[in-house]
Parts: C-alpha cells; structure tokens; sequence
C-alpha cells in the first residue's frame, strides 16, 4: 500500500511511522471479515527505527511518537512485526518512479516478495540491530524522588 504525505513537512521516521499505524489500522478492519483462520499475522516494515519505537513502551518517546507507538501495540499486540529490505518493499516501488506500464507488469508489486510463496523458514531473517533511537525520545523522563 502507498500513500502520499500530506503538505505539512513531516520527517522520513514520523512518515514510516505514519505507514505503521496505517497498516496495523486496515489490519484491525481486515481481519474481522477474512473467513479463513490464521496461524499467525506478520507485519513488515523497511524502517529500523520504527521496529525500535515498537520494542519499547510508548511513554519513553515524545508526545507524537508516544500516541501512535501506543496505537500500534494495542492493534498490534499478538502479531510479528518484521524487517524488509527496501528493494523486497512493493511499497517502495512508487519512490522509484515506476510509471504505470511498468508498474503494471511488475509481480513484487500485486503479489509481495517472491519469497513470501515459500514456507517462513525460508524468508530472509536479517539479523538487524535496533537503532539507538534518541531521535523522538523524551527531553525529561520523571523520576520519583525518594
């Protein structure tokens, strides 16, 4: 899925973000009216630093990180949330200025990666480190005092 930023100048993280809660909100529709069981739900993601705002509790970030990191835990809670190499994300593909003709007769962009077809032992595990991530962290963290 793409969509556009809006006018107002957002940061490339804050826009990641963004994408996030998009997708854990379509998710949180879509799910309710598949017919079909799931054994597990995976999300992805091509932002590290996103994956890192997601592996912490929400209060650590800033008040506009917070809200949304908060959102997408609650959706999101019992799902697995992954790392894609931006040349495997179909969503990446518009960034590229693919024009229509091309983008129709592209496979990665109707049906994913191709390596989604096989069984998730055979996905790429990218032994990613989680950013050290001060970009969006709060200025004070409240201590009790004793």
């Amino acid at each position: 899925m793409s969509r556009m930023s809006r006018v107002k100048k957002l940061s490339s993280p804050r826009l990641e973000l963004c994408g996030a809660q998009l997708l854990a909100r379509l998710i949180k529709k879509v799910l309710p009216i598949l017919c079909t069981p799931l054994d597990g739900v995976h999300l992805w993601t091509d932002s590290r630093l996103v994956l890192t705002w997601l592996q912490y509790i929400p209060t650590r970030w800033n008040t506009y990180v917070d809200k949304r990191v908060s959102e997408i835990q609650d959706i999101t809670s019992n799902f697995f949330w992954h790392h894609v190499a931006s040349e495997d994300n179909p969503a990446d593909i518009l960034s590229r200025r693919t024009g229509p003709e091309e983008l129709w007769h592209n496979s990665q962009w109707w049906n994913g990666p191709s390596w989604l077809e096989h069984s998730e032992e055979l996905w790429p595990h990218s032994n990613i480190v989680l950013e050290e991530a001060p970009l969006e962290q709060r200025k004070h963290m409240y201590e009790w005092q004793t």
